[in-house]
């Protein structure tokens, strides 16, 4: 019995010197539903990112309403299908889930009225704006609410997550 004890113990302490107990931690990815919402978070800042620069084109008049209207038309599907991923995808309960959501719903509506915008209705730009804002708002508290369950490797991810985004004028 002593014989196997020692054994036992001596395997043990051997896993942990050649295991590197500190290596293991620091290259944790972090908990699997907190990374794929990390990736649908950063996917929706990716499109409200190019959305402020289609708008902005729009705005200054370095894009014709015929490119800026292509362009929307790119991305309102785009955005369609991250809510949709978000919702379907994602389980109740997930870290991040609701903003994230929450964030997609708000680049889904930014899009539309920013498509209203390039048809004529210059209301439209002011309601874009104010839903793209809320959009950043919700992308950077998924992010507030995934960084517990993530490591540092996800911190430049999180981290433009929860930058600012430009004034649409």
């Amino acid at each position: 019995m002593r014989r196997l004890v020692a054994a036992l113990t001596s395997a043990l302490v051997g896993a942990l010197a050649l295991g590197g107990c500190g290596g293991a931690v620091a290259s944790d990815p972090g908990d699997p539903q907190a990374r794929r919402v990390l990736a649908l978070a950063a996917h929706g800042r990716e499109l409200e990112d190019r959305l402020g620069s289609t708008a902005r084109a729009a705005v200054h008049r370095t894009a014709t309403v015929r490119e800026t209207r292509n362009t929307l038309a790119e991305l309102l599907p785009q955005a369609t299908r991250l809510r949709e991923d978000i919702a379907s995808t994602v389980p109740d309960g997930a870290p991040g889930r609701v903003p994230a959501l929450e964030g997609a719903h708000e680049l889904q509506a930014a899009t539309t009225f920013l498509h209203s915008y390039a048809s004529g209705h210059a209301a439209g730009l002011a309601l874009a704006s104010r839903h793209l804002a809320a959009a950043t708002r919700a992308f950077g508290g998924a992010a507030g609410a995934l960084r517990p369950y993530l490591s540092e490797v996800q911190e430049e991810t999180l981290a433009h997550l929860e930058a600012p985004a430009p004034a649409l004028r």
